[in-house]
């Protein structure tokens, strides 16, 4: 249910953004183990699910995350320098 994209990112898709965050016993070990890993924090929509306090983006809105960072840096075309303000700056955590 809970699988990335793709395995060299942590980006969810929008339909498994929305999760609960209470446990049940039915739950399989990849839901546990992503209960572990993200939390729920904040009550704005589309920015609820975060990961060592950064934000995780999902699929759908990585373009404009990639796009903020890329005008915070007055169109930079170093490709470190706009990672490291997506992680850093806009604090979104596992934008490729």
């Amino acid at each position: 249910m809970w699988e990335s994209v793709k395995s060299t990112t942590h980006l969810i898709i929008d339909k498994k953004y929305n999760w609960q965050a209470t446990p049940h016993k039915k739950d399989t070990m990849n839901m546990r183990k992503v209960r572990m890993m993200y939390s729920l924090q904040g009550s704005i929509e589309s920015y609820c699910v975060a990961h060592d306090g950064k934000t995780v983006t999902m699929f759908e809105r990585v373009f404009d995350v990639m796009l903020m960072a890329h005008q915070k840096l007055g169109y930079a075309c170093d490709v470190k320098k706009n990672k490291n303000t997506v992680n850093d700056d806009l604090i979104y955590y596992g934008v490729p």
